[in-house]
């Protein structure tokens, strides 16, 4: 017997599209008499003050200020961003930032700033903070960034959809404050931050998936695996991204893109679990306990209808103690696929032992009423379909099924706040 997963609610997805955006109609942020952005050299000199003026973690004046920054303002500043950067790291090899058109009272400022800054410490402790600005403007002022550069005209800005239950909604454009955090990783010296840079990638792909950003994740963890393809870590995240592309909710995207004129980068259900299943498996290979992929590889197979593989993939977790979270879904998983293969007893058996664990959960309920459903048991059927109502009256929504995707037992927030304490040092 096959027994389905429900789908509980809408809820907002974000979803790559395979065009670029060419202006969008929204007011850009006010702008500031006293810190004009009014070149390269300019643009780099306030945006290293408000590095160094901001207190991570907060939104504040600087995250505000650089967040708002306008398409014009933000075509000076990353023209010289990530090119001081590996100025700065190869001092005094270089003359200047590279590919950096120069005048030499230019050239001279960005000398003295430099200067300045590897007085006060070292390349990579300023890398560092630098990154992190950038990961809080990302993170805590999307909506400043999203309005200012809605009337963006550069065809290298990428566009995504944001959708919800299998509605399409408004166009929107990738922030680019990810990107230009990425570019300013690749000017890292290897030696010395390789490990802070592996932490970060995997910190904002958690991020990401939290917030089903799903568009955003794609470019940033490509460049994550590029640069660690031997960090599980790595693989972990391009196997989220892919079962998440997998789900319901996106895959609904789909069928609502199907209109004349419309492309999206969303993969068919078929290839988006067939991926998903071969990285967590790369996963289990390289790191055989990491749990998490173990249960989420669990899931896709036996979704595939492999459902004896599933089982055997669950075993060694069931020997150990689990989160409760994910005890729920591998009890869950078992569950489905003990009675796919005919055994009852043993799926009826799993699927209480999620429901101890979440007691007004909806998934494991739903199972065991078409377990008595198939078993002819029509009354206990009934009675346990009828139970969901009565979840759903009081309100009652502690499921991890229903937030499977977004993953918060893996406590982004608290990966982000780490690589926040190492730069507030």
């Amino acid at each position: 017997m096959l027994l389905s997963y429900p789908v509980y609610r809408a809820l907002r997805v974000i979803v790559p599209a395979a065009i670029c955006v060419a202006g969008l109609a929204a007011p850009a942020s006010p702008q500031s008499a006293e810190l004009k952005w009014d070149s390269p050299v300019a643009a780099l000199e306030r945006w290293t003050a408000a590095i160094d003026a901001h207190t991570f973690g907060e939104r504040d004046a600087s995250v505000t200020r650089v967040a708002g920054l306008t398409p014009i303002e933000r075509g000076r500043l990353i023209s010289i961003a990530a090119p001081f950067a590996i100025y700065l790291r190869r001092l005094p090899e270089l003359a200047g930032p590279p590919g950096s058109r120069l005048s030499p009272r230019e050239l001279e400022a960005v000398r003295s700033l430099a200067k300045g800054i590897l007085e006060r410490g070292t390349f990579a402790a300023w890398l560092h903070r630098a990154v992190m600005f950038e990961t809080d403007v990302a993170v805590l002022a999307p909506e400043l960034t999203a309005a200012a550069m809605s009337d963006a005209r550069d065809p290298g800005l990428s566009q995504a959809i944001r959708a919800g239950d299998g509605e399409l909604g408004a166009k929107t454009l990738l922030n680019w404050h990810w990107r230009l955090a990425r570019d300013l990783v690749d000017a890292r010296d290897p030696l010395v931050s390789d490990a802070f840079a592996a932490d970060w990638y995997h910190a904002v792909s958690l991020y990401q998936l939290r917030n089903l950003d799903l568009a955003e994740m794609g470019p940033h963890t490509a460049r994550g695996f590029q640069l660690f393809p031997t960090d599980p870590r790595t693989v972990f995240d391009q196997a989220c991204l892919a079962d998440a592309m997998a789900s319901a909710r996106v895959q609904a995207v789909l069928i609502s893109a199907q209109q004349p004129n419309f492309r999206t980068n969303v993969p068919s259900l078929e290839s988006a679990e067939t991926r998903a299943s071969k990285l967590f498996a790369a996963v289990l290979s390289v790191d055989s306990g990491l749990v998490e992929a173990r249960v989420r590889l669990a899931r896709v197979v036996e979704k595939q209808g492999r459902a004896a593989e599933a089982l055997a993939l669950l075993a060694p977790a069931f020997s150990q103690r689990l989160p409760r979270e994910l005890a729920y879904m591998a009890h869950l998983v078992a569950g489905r696929a003990s009675a796919a293969l005919g055994q009852r007893d043993e799926g009826e058996k799993h699927l209480n032992q999620a429901l101890s664990l979440y007691p007004t959960a909806q998934a494991p309920v739903v199972s065991l009423s078409l377990l008595a459903l198939d078993a002819g048991d029509l009354e206990r059927a009934v009675g346990l379909a009828a139970s969901l109502r009565e979840h759903s009256t009081r309100g009652d929504r502690d499921d991890p099924w229903w937030w499977y995707f977004e993953s918060p037992w893996l406590e982004p927030e608290a990966a982000l706040e780490r690589l926040r304490e190492l730069v507030r040092r």
